[in-house]
């Protein structure tokens, strides 16, 4: 079922009601050729999706459209993970890549993101918009009803010292670790867990 981003300001739990504007609706109407009595999943990017049915669709002007449906069911934390992973990692030389981390991670339920650069990177600067449409995008590819939050860029030991305050478990995957160091999947506690990974040139 296709997934869609409602705004807070257009829904109405009341009414079981909500509408899709702008890009939104414009891209179920124009691009996907959606008509009413279609179902999709509209979320709020903030820990509700809506299994929701399109009752009306209205052109508003040439180029701008709107979809009023009729909300279905109400799904809290739909397809979230209970588990809360902060994925730390350092900025790639190659953009692509950063960009497929990003990506996949949202999708497989990362919650949070910190950019990270260290001694032995190449870039310390993102394209903040772009990795920020990115997330967004993976967010309704898996129908998520929270997007991740991406952090501000941060040096990797600022970043690290930041999260055990935070008294996050910080796993870091070191390519010098010594064997009796090395990461075991039950060292995993239920506490908020911090992964970590460096460049392309490890830390």
């Amino acid at each position: 079922m296709e997934c869609f981003i409602v705004e807070k300001d257009n829904i109405d739990e009341e009414q079981a009601r909500l509408v899709l504007v702008g890009d939104e609706a414009k891209h179920a109407v124009r691009s996907l050729r959606m008509k009413e009595g279609n179902l999709l999943i509209a979320t709020d990017l903030s820990g509700v999706c809506y299994s929701s049915k399109i009752t009306s669709i209205n052109k508003l002007s040439k180029d701008d459209w709107e979809a009023e449906c009729e909300i279905l069911e109400k799904l809290p934390n739909h397809n979230e993970s209970s588990k809360h992973i902060h994925l730390v990692m350092g900025i790639l030389q190659q953009a692509s890549k950063f960009e497929e981390i990003l990506e996949k991670s949202t999708e497989l339920g990362v919650k949070e993101f910190t950019p990270i650069y260290s001694a032995r990177s190449e870039k310390e600067e993102l394209n903040r918009d772009r990795s920020e449409r990115i997330i967004r995008s993976a967010t309704k590819q898996v129908s998520r009803a929270t997007s991740p939050v991406l952090q501000e860029t941060e040096a990797f030991l600022i970043a690290v010292l930041r999260l055990r305050e935070k008294e996050y478990d910080v796993i870091i995957f070191h390519e010098q670790i010594e064997t009796e160091q090395a990461f075991r999947t039950e060292d995993i506690r239920s506490v908020p867990t911090a992964l970590v990974i460096g460049p392309e040139g490890g830390f």
